[in-house]
């Protein structure tokens, strides 16, 4: 599954337990293990954290790391996919045309020089009610993924902050399958236009940014990279009182 704009392919598995399969996407870090045949077929593998979700309302299995236990072992019973006809209309899915651009969750990437639409709202408008709405801005830090466990799910997260030409920031957070999606798109410096996340009231605790409100990105959001506006001449910046400097340093 090969991401247009910067070529990082993702792969479609099929693993076995020698009574059912099941479909899984590995995470790119593994590719180069599939190309090297380090990891092929007829291995048998440890998931070590993983997530279950549906993507095209398909479930699937997303892998964020596994071990290689055995190798080269027979496959073994013959196995029926738990889903059959929706696996294997999966399997059969084309390739959408290169001109629409349609990614594996069936998200769109447009062209890195891309413009934005018009109905941008600014950052300070928006409110945890609205279920229309556009915003644009520069990336001004963007973390790394890291793995979170709670008592009702394991997973992997990352998050980034944007400032729009008003100066008002906002906090996007990623997760899991989201998470592989966009990582590797997002970059410090670049302008984004966003749309159709989750707003939701933000954790003051860990966040300092001068918005009260967070957004999260689930199937269904857009992030398309975009030019700045040409009256955006100016980078804006956020500035910390001194006296808040450490509190502030904890939370990048």
């Amino acid at each position: 599954m090969t991401n247009d704009q910067d070529q990082n392919k993702r792969y479609k598995v099929v693993l076995s337990d020698g009574t059912y399969m099941q479909l899984a996407i590995l995470p790119t870090r593994y590719t180069e293990l599939l190309h090297s045949e380090t990891l092929k077929i007829g291995f048998v593998l440890l998931l070590a954290t993983y997530a279950c979700r549906y993507v095209w309302s398909t479930r699937i299995i997303i892998t964020f790391t596994l071990e290689v236990k055995i190798t080269n072992c027979p496959l073994l019973g013959k196995p029926r996919y738990l889903f059959k006809e929706k696996e294997q209309q999966m399997l059969v899915r084309e390739t959408p045309p290169p001109s629409k651009r349609a990614l594996k969750f069936g998200v769109d990437l447009p062209s890195p020089q891309s413009n934005a639409p018009d109905n941008i709202s600014p950052i300070k408008s928006l409110n945890p009610y609205q279920s229309k709405w556009t915003i644009k801005g520069q990336v001004t830090n963007n973390r790394k993924m890291h793995q979170y466990s709670t008592s009702k799910a394991n997973g992997q997260v990352f998050s980034f902050d944007i400032i729009d030409d008003e100066g008002c920031e906002i906090r996007v957070t990623c997760f899991d399958e989201i998470a592989e999606l966009h990582y590797h798109r997002v970059e410090e410096g670049a302008y984004y236009v966003i749309s159709k996340g989750s707003i939701k009231d933000a954790n003051t605790k860990y966040n300092k940014l001068n918005s009260h409100l967070e957004i999260v990105l689930i199937e269904t959001s857009v992030l398309k990279r975009c030019v700045p506006n040409v009256a955006a001449s100016e980078k804006k910046s956020r500035y910390t009182p001194i006296n808040e400097l450490l509190t502030a340093a904890t939370t990048l």
